[in-house]
């Protein structure tokens, strides 16, 4: 599903991740693990498009995210992320801060549906329906590749240079492109297909309440749909950063230290939900300092060191057998 290939990001001389390389299957829970400044944010936060590689490619679903060419925004729909801190609109209610992301995704949709309906109906008051359409009568594939022996058989500059047999294909060349452009003449002359508008602002807006709904009664705070994130505890906050992540069916998670900024008796709710979240099959990437959590829950667990990966494994082999002195030293520190 993603694969990370050679990252580098540097923040002018200082060098943050130094060549990162990672395949993330679907499905797959990855906890990653390794001391301050070593590059763990950072990473998550290329993946997810908010910061520019200064090198390297980051692959989601065949599309590389680091291509400028490429619109990230249609990719990122299906990355959420939760943050250490809670990162919710302190001016917006709870339903509201769930709801916001997933409207603003429908109206775009719209406005794009719309956009394609006028543009079909514009052309088509220009264009004639029944314009013939003239069939192709030389072989394509024939003459294609009977020019392209020619051209490497020998270079020819002058008529004058070729064989009868050698005029008679580039004729043929010359008339298949001839017949090609007209037939392609002939195609835009003809109606085009007028799409269908899919969508509607109202239906948006209700079937995005409707799963918000859903999502707070999963944790169990379906109460403070009207309230404001002031008067939630901070596990209440980041359980609503979290369902608000998933309110836009991403594909993916990440988790940067989700449970860094809460008090000791509100990180066992907000764990116990990505325990849920990570049971219903969903890929998650989690940053983490909870070691028994990421022994629990995580398929592979990787350690990060100098803007590196320094060693990866699955949990049980990663905690009871490190390889590297690093590691070692590092795991005889936090557990």
């Amino acid at each position: 599903m993603i694969e990370v290939i050679d990252l580098v990001k540097d923040f002018g001389d200082v060098k943050v991740l130094k060549g990162v390389n990672l395949t993330i299957e679907a499905g797959e829970k990855i906890a990653v693990i390794g001391p301050s400044g070593c590059g763990k944010s950072t990473f998550l936060r290329c993946i997810n498009c908010m910061e520019d590689p200064t090198s390297g490619h980051i692959l989601f679903e065949g599309e590389d995210l680091a291509d400028m060419d490429v619109d990230i925004n249609v990719h990122r729909r299906h990355i959420g992320m939760v943050f250490q801190q809670f990162n919710l609109f302190n001016n917006k209610n709870i339903i509201d801060n769930i709801t916001i992301a997933p409207i603003h995704a429908g109206m775009q949709e719209l406005r794009k549906q719309k956009r394609a309906r006028r543009k079909a109906v514009f052309l088509n008051l220009f264009r004639r329906k029944d314009t013939a359409v003239p069939e192709i009568t030389l072989d394509e594939e024939a003459v294609t590749k009977a020019a392209e022996q020619l051209r490497e058989r020998k270079n020819v500059k002058t008529k004058s240079d070729l064989t009868a047999e050698e005029k008679l294909i580039l004729s043929d060349e010359k008339e298949l492109q001839k017949q090609l452009r007209a037939r392609r003449r002939a195609l835009k002359r003809q109606r085009l297909d007028v799409p269908d508008v899919t969508l509607d602002k109202q239906t948006i807006c209700a079937e995005a309440e409707k799963y918000a709904y859903e999502l707070l009664e999963k944790i169990g705070l379906t109460d403070k749909a009207k309230s404001y994130p002031s008067t939630l505890s901070g596990g209440q906050k980041q359980r609503i950063a979290i369902i608000r992540a998933l309110a836009m069916r991403p594909k993916v998670m990440l988790f940067d230290e989700p449970t860094s900024a809460l008090d000791p008796e509100m990180v066992g709710e907000v764990l116990e939900l990505i325990r849920r979240v990570a049971d219903e099959g969903m890929t998650m990437v989690i940053v983490t300092h909870e070691m028994g959590f990421a022994r629990e829950v995580a398929t592979r667990v990787l350690f990060m060191d100098g803007g590196v990966i320094a060693e990866e494994a699955p949990p049980e082999e990663f905690f009871t057998a490190p390889k590297s002195e690093r590691l070692k030293e590092f795991l005889s520190k936090v557990l």
